[in-house]
């Protein structure tokens, strides 16, 4: 049993509000909007799991409450939503159990969960697949043409060379790929790969037998060694000789020693070979023979020999270089030849020069001049019959470096490629996933309407105790009858003899209601869980007679007074009769409902002894719990009322000081009851100036504040014209405030008062 309640954090119970000492039965009253629903939806939320609470009660608490032990039943206007389902395809037919209505709520739940993923699959996820396999497709296309394109510089540039796959660009990207993963890409030159194209398919190949001689460059080499020391040697003549000086002066040795050549050595006498005078004797021959001794002949000599001897070697290698140049017509012999006629030109001369002036260093031009051509030459011939000997192998080995370059090329490409593609097949992992993940929606929603199908509860016996009770309340000419649904959970209908139309349609709230509160009662005697039977019952009633006739309102308070009823005899008491009954709350705003319920009938009391009231209140929005000593809600009050109505059948003018007290003190009590207010005039504070309902209720205020110090900016206007007026006319202008303040609570009480 739930011995206190600790409310915060929920509606108008913004502050923490405590509700001690809660007995067996407890009886509370409130006006409309106090917070009085609030403790029934608290206690409502508390027998439900959290993750179905439908208010956040974290920071409210209660002692007592064993969910092992005890079952909350909760009847508000929630549970008649619940218990009493119109349904619109089915019109008329309601639930008797809200087990059932909420296992006919899961399976219509479920069955539309398994429309809307069917249709997901069929008409989004579907699409959805098939546009991503499309870009897929289209991806795909493109880079198989993107890389194919990359054939185009070959075969333009390499036209009698035909690559493989010429004609699928599958199977190109697939060569690529193969080149790819085997780590074959290389960024070979392309000029690198045209020079062998060019040698292995343009040029008519054919072996070279000739080649540089090495050893006739050499020896070129040897030579030009020993020439260059002597050409850097100073040759002069015999400078002792008087004439020395002379041909030295003039630079005429060479001219000199080339005259006497001509000069006959046996004349005493004879003309000079260039002047032709006779200059020449013996005398003169002498000393030209002492200037031009014999260590400057021999050196001449030497150089005239080594000049010839270059020049025999010069001469082979020029044929040397000629004989290649007749096999092969490349441009780098063509070259070396044409420079090779300047370097002989130039050498000559240089020999030339020292022979006519032998006195001055000289240099040859050095054939190491052409090394580096010689060498190219030598390699270029050495490839060239490298080539022509595996032509084949060449071929291929061209073949495979253009695949190379192809396959760098296409890098990028690729791995742009492969990374969208990539994205979108993990799209389409992602949609198969999906597809698993909603068609294992699919299956679970199935096992959960399979499942709710065998649970629904059998309402058989409370739909004869309730016919049983609505023949006797005088309900009569109706029956709730079972009826089917598709989903195989009993429903029920309202059944009326010879008439083809639903009944249910045709009743007012009130029975609607009361036919609800039938199957409420049902539910706390009886029980529609098999696994429910051994718990305690904490039963809680709020507001029960909404809209109730006054033979229904006391059907409704008799069936409540019955679960209240205590148990035997003296000390028994303080137990309820009903031995599956634990705690039984109920909540009411109106006023003669919650006289007859809690009607003491002296010694005969029937009621449960262990009781406790609580008036709840709300100031500012804040509500708030007092619990009272005594139930003292509808005794001196009930009487002003009678006082009040008895007067106004009397229609005496005289009369109304007598009634304008009356009705002073019930707007005060009813102020302070349920506001804790008593300041009548506060009535009219939210009313706007212009209304003349503020005009209307001022005045009477006035009138029945006579003999009070209240005043009013409209008293002076109204109060001849009120204290003037019929008592008819006061009880008008009564009955306008309270349809202001509290409307229902005046039509249950007056209806009371006058019966």
């Amino acid at each position: 049993m739930i011995t206190e309640i600790k409310l915060k954090g929920i509606t108008s119970y913004k502050n923490e509000v405590i509700i001690p000492e809660l007995k067996k039965l407890n009886f509370f009253f409130g006006s409309n909007g106090s917070g009085k629903s609030t403790i029934a939806k608290y206690l409502y939320n508390l027998s439900l799991n959290e993750d179905n609470r439908l208010l956040n009660i974290s920071n409210c608490n209660q002692n007592g409450y064993n969910p092992i032990e005890n079952e909350i039943l909760v009847y508000d206007e929630n549970f008649i939503k619940r218990n009493f389902i119109d349904k619109d395809s089915l019109n008329g037919i309601f639930s008797l159990n809200e087990k059932n209505a909420i296992i006919d709520d899961i399976i219509e739940k479920e069955q539309d969960l398994i429309d809307k993923y069917k249709l997901y699959l069929k008409d989004k996820l579907t699409i959805e697949r098939a546009k991503i396999l499309k870009d897929i497709s289209d991806r795909e296309k493109k880079l198989k043409e993107d890389c194919f394109k990359k054939r185009n510089q070959y075969n333009e540039s390499f036209s009698k060379l035909s690559l493989k796959h010429s004609g699928n660009s599958a199977n190109h990207l697939s060569e690529i790929r193969k080149l790819r993963k085997d780590n074959k890409e290389k960024n070979h030159s392309f000029n690198d790969l045209q020079n062998s194209y060019n040698l292995l398919y343009e040029k008519e190949l054919k072996k070279i037998n000739s080649n540089i001689d090495i050893i006739l460059y050499r020896k070129v080499r040897k030579l030009e060694f020993k020439i260059n020391n002597i050409l850097q040697e100073v040759i002069i003549g015999n400078n002792d000789v008087d004439i020395a000086d002379l041909i030295n002066t003039l630079g005429i040795k060479k001219w000199v020693e080339e005259g006497t050549g001509y000069i006959n050595l046996t004349l005493e006498k004879q003309k000079c070979p260039f002047c032709q005078n006779d200059t020449i004797d013996k005398e003169i021959i002498e000393k030209f023979n002492d200037y031009f001794d014999i260590n400057y002949k021999n050196k001449i000599n030497e150089i005239e020999n080594l000049k010839n001897e270059y020049s025999d070697l010069i001469s082979l290698l020029n044929e040397n270089f000629n004989a290649i140049k007749n096999e092969t017509n490349s441009t780098t012999i063509n070259e070396l030849i044409a420079d090779f006629k300047d370097f002989i030109y130039d050498n000559e001369k240089t020999f030339r020069v020292k022979l006519e002036k032998s006195n001055e260093k000289k240099s040859l031009r050095s054939i190491l001049e052409f090394k580096t051509n010689l060498k190219k030459i030598i390699n270029d011939i050495k490839l060239n019959n490298s080539v022509f000997e595996n032509i084949v192998t060449n071929k291929s080995k061209l073949d495979n470096e253009i695949w190379e370059r192809l396959a760098f090329q296409s890098k990028s490409i690729i791995d742009d490629s492969d990374l969208e593609i990539s994205k979108l097949n993990n799209r389409i992992k992602a949609c198969d996933r999906l597809k698993i993940y909603i068609n294992d929606k699919i299956a679970n929603s199935e096992k959960i309407i399979d499942e709710n199908k065998e649970n629904t509860v059998n309402t058989n016996i409370a739909k004869d105790n309730i016919n049983t009770i609505l023949r006797s309340s005088g309900l009569s000419g109706f029956e709730i009858a079972p009826k089917t649904t598709e989903n195989n959970i009993t429903q029920y209908y309202l059944k009326r003899e010879n008439y083809n139309d639903s009944v249910f349609k045709t009743l007012s709230e009130g029975e609607k209601n009361f036919i609800s509160f039938l199957y409420f009662y049902q539910l706390c005697i009886l029980t529609d869980d098999e696994n429910k039977k051994d718990k305690k019952k904490i039963i809680v009633i709020d507001d029960p007679v909404s809209s109730l006739d006054s033979q229904v309102l006391f059907l409704v308070t008799t069936l409540i007074r019955e679960l209240a009823k205590k148990k035997g005899k003296s000390p028994n008491h303080n137990e309820f009769a009903l031995p599956n009954i634990e705690q039984v709350y109920v909540l009411s705003h109106n006023i003669y409902f919650f006289k007859e319920v809690t009607f003491v009938q002296g010694s005969n009391n029937k009621l449960c002894n262990d009781l406790n009231y609580f008036q709840i209140t709300k100031i500012n929005q804040q509500s708030s719990v007092i619990k009272l000593h005594k139930n003292n809600i509808n005794s001196d009050y009930n009487l002003l009322w009678k006082g009040l109505y008895t007067l106004k059948s009397s229609s005496n003018n005289d009369m109304n000081i007598v009634i304008s007290n009356l009705m002073r003190r019930i707007i005060q009590s009813y102020l302070n009851f349920t506001r804790l207010d008593n300041i009548e005039w506060n009535i009219i504070n939210d009313l706007p100036p212009e209304e003349p309902k503020r005009i209307i209720f001022s005045a009477l205020i006035s009138q029945i504040n006579d003999d009070s110090h209240h005043t009013s900016p409209f008293e002076e206007m109204h109060y001849q014209k009120i204290s003037n007026t019929t008592p008819e006319l006061l009880f008008e202008v009564f009955e306008m405030i309270f349809d202001e303040i509290g409307k229902e609570h005046k039509e249950a009480i007056i209806k009371y008062v006058t019966a």
